[in-house]
């Protein structure tokens, strides 16, 4: 007969292996998020070349272990840093969503419609104000591009109460851009029924061309023959200044402020597993006049002053235009008068 043997060493033993084990953190996903990264981009980003680098040098860097230690939202800052240092393009970034108990992902399409149609309704789908200046100068504040059947009621209803004004300032300082079909549908109102050609859309992966050109139909009167500004500055981006560009390289509006943002991209939101999505600029514009777009360098004033001053400026502009037109010598003097007080006041 065997003698007894002792268990409770070997069953503490066990436990503290099993212990220690639960309390080591989870391996870092920086790797096979930076993988799918690479794949992603060498598969679909707007210029193949660059798509490739980008991708070799996410690569080369993942296996190296330089992410290892990296998680959450300083890994998605530094994948999105790797790739801009190359191409440059803000539209390209890496992002970071976690819930409150973990990690979770972000895929395409995982947002709630109704609660960003909720937020759309809740910023007057992008327009911020409408107004009938001094000297009869109109005024719109347009703050985003929300998809277009949100924007054009919105949009219909702003140029009506408009119609009547003898010029039109379109403030697109604050405004970070959206749906190219809501810049079509704005833009359409500063030309005559025969379409004209705003702008295309380049796909690489899907090897498309898609044209934008104004609309023959909208549902009150177009705003023709009118002098049309419309202010710039570092915070206008992507479709906000399609909508400047378009309008300044058909020679349809004076753009007033500073340069702005400088995205021409349009992107698609990819899912890389752990929580992680990235921004993929996808297509690029092509303007039929220049043959060109803003990407990188932004759109250039017309007329440039500080974004502070750019309202002044170009009520101003507009004032000094209606002066030299007015048959009236009485009303030709107050335009007159009231463009010397918008130059000489102060930015607000």
């Amino acid at each position: 007969m065997f003698p007894p043997i002792d268990l409770r060493p070997l069953a503490a033993s066990l436990a503290l292996f099993i212990a220690g084990g639960a309390d080591k953190p989870a391996p870092s996903p920086a790797k096979d998020v930076a993988t799918k990264l690479a794949a992603a981009l060498e598969q679909s980003y707007v210029f193949a070349d660059k798509g490739c680098t980008m991708a070799a040098a996410l690569r080369t860097k993942a296996e190296s272990g330089a992410w290892k230690d990296l998680e959450g939202d300083v890994l998605a800052r530094a994948l999105t840093e790797e790739c801009q240092a190359i191409t440059h393009d803000k539209h390209l970034n890496v992002g970071h969503e976690r819930s409150d108990s973990g990690p979770r992902m972000r895929v395409p399409g995982s947002r709630d419609p109704q609660a960003e149609k909720r937020q759309t309704f809740q910023r007057n789908n992008g327009f911020e104000r409408a107004e009938r200046m001094q000297g009869n100068v109109g005024y719109l504040d347009v703050r985003g591009f929300p998809q277009a059947d949100l924007f054009t009621p919105t949009a219909a209803a702003a140029m009506a109460f408009l119609q009547n004004t003898d010029a039109l300032v379109i403030d697109l300082r604050r405004n970070g851009g959206g749906d190219p079909e809501a810049v079509r549908y704005l833009c359409s109102w500063f030309f005559g029924s025969e379409p004209v050609h705003l702008n295309t859309l380049v796909n690489r992966e899907m090897k498309t061309s898609d044209e934008y050109w104004t609309l023959r139909e909208l549902p009150v009167p177009r705003y023709l023959d009118k002098p049309v500004f419309v202010l710039i500055g570092s915070h206008t981006f992507s479709a906000a200044e399609e909508c400047a560009y378009n309008l300044q390289s058909l020679q349809r509006a004076t753009i007033v402020g500073q340069t702005s943002g400088g995205g021409a991209h349009p992107v698609d939101r990819r899912d890389l597993g752990h929580g992680f999505s990235v921004m993929l600029p996808v297509a690029r514009a092509e303007n039929p006049v220049t043959k060109t777009n803003w990407e990188g360098v932004g759109v250039k004033p017309d007329v440039e002053v500080s974004e502070d001053a750019a309202l002044e400026a170009a009520w101003a502009l507009a004032l000094d235009g209606l002066a030299a037109h007015e048959t009236d010598p009485e009303r030709r003097q107050q335009l007159q008068q009231l463009a010397a007080e918008k130059r000489g006041k102060s930015p607000r």
